[in-house]
């Protein structure tokens, strides 16, 4: 089948990605704006599918001869602002050591991205009822699995439903409680619950293809509360035969292999993601970037 960017395989009227219809799933669908050829429902399923399109639309940055009117250097820099993805951090419960604990992806996203931070229920429920939603929300703690965020709860499960990409992170797999997630992502509809608690090397899961991969460790090792029930292809690292844990307190194999540290997969018409690396190994910061199509 020919790639999405190739006009003989695409579908008129349907996502290049996820192949959403604008008539079915009532969405107003973007076009490539070099080639006007391929549609997205989504600036997820545009970001997700860029490396590739790019070689097929006939792509190439804009050359200018002279310099730049002020006019035109401010226009620019208006242009490369929008195209940047626009990132919540969704931190209600928020670590006093947070900042200096996840300072390196924190920074490495605003060089990319557009990042904002809500710590306020008032400033969620804003977020949430606004036209103008961030194209990605990352969950930096387990203020949704709490009785008290229920209505933010709501309000996340309907961003994710409506195209939203929404990924649990940072402090959240080390103050959530293990039957409380399931609560969680059983509110998104989704199988995901806790599973073991362990540091192991997880290896690439060559079977996931939700995002570019390509810039990701091949294998590394992090100790995160793993989830269960994940489809593979969801999956982004999982252990291998030679995996056990590297740790005097656990058991030394590693019960269940098809558990994952991270997760990312579709939910209706959104994305649902988890990292449960409890320590920020660099590896991670690596599968942040990527999730976020910063990679």
């Amino acid at each position: 089948m020919p790639h999405a960017g190739e006009l003989p395989g695409l579908a008129v009227g349907q996502c290049a990605v996820c192949n959403a219809s604008a008539t079915d799933h009532n969405v107003m669908l973007r076009q490539c704006a070099n080639c006007h050829n391929v549609q997205y429902c989504s600036r997820t399923c545009q970001r997700a599918d860029w490396r590739q399109h790019k070689q097929v639309c006939g792509f190439t940055p804009s050359t200018f001869s002279g310099p730049a009117s002020a006019s035109s250097t401010t226009a620019t820099a208006r242009d490369a602002r929008q195209s940047r993805p626009n990132i919540t951090l969704l931190s209600l419960e928020k670590e006093s050591f947070f900042d200096e604990m996840f300072s390196e992806v924190t920074s490495a996203l605003r060089a990319g991205a557009n990042v904002k931070e809500i710590n306020t229920k008032d400033a969620a429920r804003a977020m949430f009822s606004s036209q103008s939603k961030p194209d990605i929300i990352l969950v930096t703690d387990a203020a949704l699995t709490n009785k008290e965020f229920a209505p933010m709860l709501d309000m996340a499960v309907d961003y994710v439903h409506q195209g939203g990409t929404l990924i649990f992170m940072a402090h959240f797999p080390s103050f959530a409680r293990p039957p409380r997630i399931k609560k969680l992502f059983q509110a998104f509809g989704s199988p995901w619950q806790s599973g073991d608690y362990h540091r192991t090397t997880h290896h690439l899961n060559n079977s996931m293809s939700r995002f570019d991969t390509s810039k990701l460790d091949s294998a590394y090792s992090q100790k995160a509360l793993h989830l269960q029930n994940v489809e593979r292809a969801d999956a982004i690292y999982l252990p291998t035969a030679s995996s056990h844990t590297e740790s005097m307190v656990f058991p030394d194999t590693v019960g269940d292999r098809r558990q994952t540290p991270a997760a990312f997969g579709p939910c209706l018409r959104g994305m649902l993601g988890y990292l449960g690396d409890v320590n920020e190994e660099k590896g991670t910061d690596k599968v942040v970037l990527a999730m976020c199509g910063l990679a």
